[in-house]
């Protein structure tokens, strides 16, 4: 039988609406659960492969019902309000609305971080726009009450730009490596300020930092606090110096930070950015276990193992 979706009765549409919602929720709920398993490190195996089936299985189920719910609306509400008002004037009210949100979206919307975020400085350098190469505003005091406002597409040096508020109304751009957390964490800061550092830091670090005992923020700070130092694996060994970078025969040979999933698992992630021959092993790694003698990082399925060989761990 031959469905006619712009004739298709209210209880139908309404029907067909909340069996692809439903659909949808259970295709979610399974790849989540799933996906979750792997990223925390508890799947039934190394390999993972049944926690991906699993996830691929509900992905697909969530994409059904995705596209039954989205066919099914839009025929409905578009074939009645076709009969009530006619083709050409329902085409012409979804054109202008459909232009209106690409305006808005490509040229005025910005990537908010939600309400200001205050932050602190090592460097209160505060320009025009997000690059160095901008007119240079002012420069604040450490003290003065600085806030996050959005967080730019520029980049230098692994540091995004951030676009901040200060003194009330005034408003410009400062590089995130000049910037250092206070109570909330945000990905491209330093670190957490000292000011707002804890008296007694973890003592390892928590596969998630969402734990009921720990602010995300914790973890960043124990992380930056622990990582500096030489780490060996099978293969070779090489340093993470304080100043961020990794070193290799007393050569710089890359770059290191962190940073934190902007999700409920707060998983805890390491960025190794190497440079020229190195390059083929920069990743994002998740950081399963931290210790002071141990470090596990996993990719995808795979898990590298360090020990430490001397300790460069510092207080700052």
């Amino acid at each position: 039988m031959k469905v006619n979706f712009k004739n298709i009765g209210h209880t139908t549409a309404l029907i067909l609406v909340i069996s692809g919602l439903l659909i949808t929720g259970i295709g979610v709920s399974l790849a989540e659960v799933n996906y979750s398993t792997l990223q925390s490190g508890t799947a039934r195996d190394e390999t993972g492969i049944l926690e991906l089936i699993f996830m691929i299985i509900g992905a697909l189920i969530a994409l059904f019902g995705g596209l039954l719910t989205v066919i099914t609306l839009i025929s409905w509400v578009f074939g009645t309000l076709v009969q009530h008002f006619g083709f050409k004037a329902v085409f012409m009210v979804v054109g202008t609305i459909c232009l209106g949100v690409y305006i808005y979206s490509r040229f005025l919307h910005t990537d908010g971080l939600g309400d200001p975020i205050p932050v602190g400085m090592l460097d209160g350098t505060v320009y025009r726009g997000p690059t160095f190469n901008e007119a240079v505003l002012t420069a604040l005091d450490p003290a003065t009450s600085l806030l996050l406002l959005n967080v730019t597409d520029s980049i230098t040096d692994g540091y995004p730009w951030f676009q901040v508020a200060y003194n009330d109304s005034l408003k410009g751009y400062i590089w995130g490596r000049n910037l250092c957390a206070q109570d909330v964490w945000v990905n491209g800061l330093w670190g957490r300020c000292l000011s707002h550092q804890k008296q007694q830091s973890l003592t390892h670090l928590r596969a998630k930092a969402n734990d009921s005992l720990d602010e995300p923020i914790d973890n960043i700070e124990t992380a930056y606090k622990m990582l500096p130092g030489v780490w060996r694996e099978p293969s070779f060994s090489h340093e993470f110096s304080q100043q961020r970078e990794i070193v290799s025969d007393d050569d710089i040979i890359g770059r290191w930070t962190v940073e934190i999933d902007d999700d409920d698992n707060f998983l805890v992630w390491l960025n190794l950015e190497y440079y020229g021959k190195w390059a083929y092993r920069s990743s994002k790694y998740k950081i399963t276990q931290l210790d002071s003698t141990f470090l596990r990082l996993k990719l995808g399925s795979e898990a590298g193992y360090y020990t430490r060989i001397s300790d460069q761990r510092t207080t700052n």
